[in-house]
């Protein structure tokens, strides 16, 4: 597949066309794919009629798939995340941002795809923080270099947290995805898919298979007769707090603990 890269006249960004979105991407494609997309930090490929699998199998070539507590999701696709802006449902989020800095393994980036688009307005705005960089003279890098950061999620998302029950809610929602590691991780380990695996898992125990959990091939399954590994259990609850607890105020800390 031969493809065109048109860079901006800007610092950063560049079209590429020749690349069908809908189908798969060889080694050498996907290998061209992420040259581009290095050498220009965003790219943008215009014309594409994909689907959610389309989606999702695009995503994961740059590695493992992430989800959002802030936001809904598309059915049976949970890393697939909906921003929805207009008059009745307007941006909450119109700083400078990176996305999800907050997380302990930030992704790498996001591929966002245009559904519906005003005629005019409601454009996304790229930067770079490279270029910004490299503009700084020596003594300000220098400076900055040896600084650090708090990353923190109520920063970027004050307006949902200050909701009725919006802290609450994406409180429990970040516990119970950091429960979901541990899943997660055993079907990762025999090679299966992680996201798939933990869809089935979840539709079997809202059928009220609650002795469902994950077997030795990675496969959801009924788990009977089994020692539970404490210290696993013990970490992944450990997390689970730790991430609800960093969205509650001290006041409700202990109702979501004792709960």
């Amino acid at each position: 597949m031969m493809i065109k890269v048109e860079k901006s006249n800007s610092v950063l960004g560049a079209t590429i066309s020749g690349f069908d979105l809908s189908k798969p991407f060889s080694k050498d494609e996907v290998s061209n794919f992420m040259q581009v997309l290095s050498d220009n930090e965003v790219i943008f490929i215009r014309d594409q009629d994909i689907s959610y699998e389309d989606h999702k199998r695009l995503a994961e070539y740059f590695g493992s798939l992430q989800t959002h507590p802030a936001y809904p999701t598309i059915d049976g696709f949970p890393e697939i995340t909906i921003l929805e802006n207009d008059r009745e449902n307007p941006s909450k989020i119109e700083e400078w941002h990176t996305d999800m800095t907050f997380k302990a393994s930030p992704p790498l980036g996001s591929i966002l795809i245009g559904r519906v688009i005003p005629e005019t307005g409601g454009d996304t705005l790229f930067a770079s923080l490279s270029a910004a960089f490299s503009d700084l003279d020596k003594e300000m890098q220098d400076k900055l270099l040896g600084l650090n950061a708090i990353h923190s999620f109520e920063h970027g998302f004050q307006e949902s947290l200050a909701e009725e029950g919006g802290r609450e809610r994406l409180a429990m929602e970040a516990f119970s995805r950091a429960l979901e590691s541990i899943p997660v991780s055993l079907a990762a380990n025999t090679g299966a898919d992680k996201i798939d695996t933990l869809l089935e898992l979840r539709s079997l125990h809202r059928k009220g298979k609650l002795n469902a959990g994950i077997d030795h091939s990675g496969a959801p399954a009924n788990i009977e007769g089994v020692w539970l590994p404490s210290f696993t259990l013990v970490h992944a609850i450990s997390a689970a707090c730790e991430s609800a607890c960093s969205l509650l105020r001290v006041d409700q800390v202990i109702s979501a603990r004792g709960d």
